[in-house]
């Protein structure tokens, strides 16, 4: 990691420390760029989506993301909501497609028959 991405992780640690109730995406972005205005927004936005993707990996786990462009650091989620971040499961793409065919054929009876497709195939 460079000097200058080291600069930012370690700015929006700071500005997650100081934000107990998380703080969004943009907001996040703004706050790292008025902190460091020298810096080009596109570095920015490119460093946190990589933190964002350690983030997911689990590479970084004093970080969380319990809704999609929330940050907050684990500390200051409550136990419960841990847990239920931790257990939460992503619905696969072909168990979305899966329920959608059985409500074409079933419900709306829209078509007589449909395959559930996902996952990059066709």
């Amino acid at each position: 990691m460079t000097k200058l991405r080291q600069k930012i992780i370690e700015k929006a640690m700071d500005i997650l420390e100081n934000s107990p109730n998380g703080i969004r995406y943009s907001d996040l972005i703004r706050s790292i760029s008025k902190a460091l205005p020298d810096v080009n927004e596109n570095t920015i936005h490119g460093t946190i989506w990589n933190f964002k993707q350690k983030i997911d990996k689990g590479k970084i786990k004093d970080v969380v993301i319990p809704e999609k462009g929330l940050y907050i650091l684990r500390k200051y989620l409550k136990e419960n909501e841990i847990e239920e971040i931790d257990k939460k499961e992503q619905i696969k793409e072909e168990e979305f497609y899966k329920s959608f065919v059985e409500y074409l054929v079933n419900d709306l009876e829209e078509c007589t028959k449909a395959i559930p497709l996902g996952g990059n195939r066709f």
